[in-house]
């Protein structure tokens, strides 16, 4: 995810947007500072609903305790779906890391 996030910076700056690039876990620490809030979008659901990276959920509580404004962003060449189960999203399952053998002896 970072690297997107470090792409999207580059690009963003490259049209002349001044932004900052935050690790999830400085976000409270930062809030107060920032004007409006960008995160992206892995898919789009039919219903408008997005499905996002873990900590996007977290990001927006942040921003709307601080009424800041929040914007998730999708390209429109991200997968959409008429419909959206937790079984029938499968995007993350590449980043699982496989299960640790266990050790015997």
């Amino acid at each position: 995810m970072l690297i997107e996030s470090l792409r999207t910076y580059e690009e963003l700056t490259a049209a002349g947007i001044p932004c900052t690039v935050v690790l999830d876990s400085a976000v409270s620490y930062v809030m107060d500072k920032v004007d409006f809030v960008l995160v992206g979008s892995e898919a789009v659901v039919e219903s408008g609903g997005l499905i996002n990276a873990v900590g996007s959920n977290q990001i927006a509580i942040i921003a709307q305790a601080a009424n800041i404004p929040f914007y998730a962003l999708a390209e429109r060449s991200v997968p959409y779906f008429h419909t959206c189960t937790s079984s029938g999203f499968t995007a993350f399952q590449l980043q699982i890391p496989p299960p640790v053998p266990a050790i015997t002896g």
